[in-house]
């Protein structure tokens, strides 16, 4: 069976066989502009790939979305992928706009492991933050846990039994504000033996991603928390996280937010960085902050980061 072998020379494994991206860390990334309507070109699966791999690999956060889309006439479409073809995503966090892999063929794992908030402040089609779909058995993003706004749609290119496993998620905590309502479309291919038992597994929830105790989905959303806010289980208690957080939190207070509503400053969520000026209340006059931060959505910088650029 041929897969394709192009990016594996830039692939390393983790002591844990998870596929890991091997090229540079970049902190933020300029993604596919919603003005332009953009995404990673080629003419073939590979090159549509490898396009996308010069531009996200090594990036956390992504500035706008993230558009991979393959068409029919594609002349190595009918060629199988392997998960280390989209090993470039591997260490993305967040996704400022949306994210839409359409059309992808065969590949039994497609996984965005560490993807843990979709802000959706750009939507596809005025409506999609998650768009997904293609000949893919199992879609892994364990640690997706927020989006913000906009639908998710998911859907396989035939009857057959692709994204199944999507069906043992809760997205209504995931994506409790929808603009039209989610779309899970030709996943009737999925029997009961195709769906996961997350009971089985222990999942507390009752919802997991895979097959593993690792997989379980934490729920997050529906705790009747101010402000729409999430929140966190304290042994028996649940409590609500800070005003600052969003996709979720480890414990009480801006410093234990999974993701920054606004800003990331030195580990603490705040609703801006720290101002170029401040008034001397001594002098009673403005004077430089020693303090002062540059703002790169979602964190504050002494300097401007490397942000790469397409």
């Amino acid at each position: 069976m041929l897969i394709f072998h192009y990016l594996l020379s830039f692939i390393i494994f983790s002591s844990n066989g998870q596929v890991v991206s091997g090229c540079p860390r970049k902190t933020i990334c300029l993604g596919h502009s919603t003005s332009r309507v953009s995404q990673s070109q080629g003419d073939s699966v590979s090159s549509i790939l490898k396009d996308a791999y010069e531009q996200f690999c090594g990036s956390e956060y992504i500035e706008d979305n993230i558009v991979i889309r393959t068409g029919s006439g594609l002349v190595d479409i009918s060629q199988p992928l392997v998960e280390a073809n989209f090993s470039f995503l591997y260490y993305v966090k967040e996704i400022s706009g949306y994210l839409e892999l359409n059309n992808i063929p065969s590949i039994e794992r497609l996984s965005l492991p560490r993807l843990r908030l979709i802000r959706g402040r750009n939507l596809r089609s005025g409506r999609y933050s998650l768009l997904v779909s293609g000949r893919i058995e199992t879609l892994h993003m364990p640690s997706l846990t927020e989006i913000s706004r906009g639908d998710v749609m998911l859907g396989s290119s035939s009857l057959n039994s692709y994204l199944c496993n999507t069906r043992s998620i809760n997205w209504t905590d995931i994506a409790p504000f929808p603009v039209s309502g989610h779309q899970f479309s030709r996943t009737d291919g999925c029997n009961d033996l195709d769906i996961i038992d997350c009971n089985a597994l222990g999942c507390s929830s009752g919802f997991c991603w895979c097959n593993d105790t690792d997989c379980c989905q934490t729920l997050s959303f529906n705790c009747n928390c101010h402000n729409n806010s999430r929140c966190f289980r304290d042994g028996p208690n649940i409590q609500c996280c800070d005003s600052q957080c969003v996709a979720g939190c480890s414990g009480n207070g801006d410093t234990f937010c999974r993701a920054c509503k606004n800003v990331l400053d030195d580990g603490v969520c705040r609703e801006r960085c720290p101002e170029q000026y401040i008034i001397d209340p001594f002098a009673r006059t403005v004077i430089p902050n020693p303090l002062f931060k540059l703002e790169a959505k979602p964190l504050c910088v002494y300097s401007c980061p490397g942000i790469s650029q397409y």
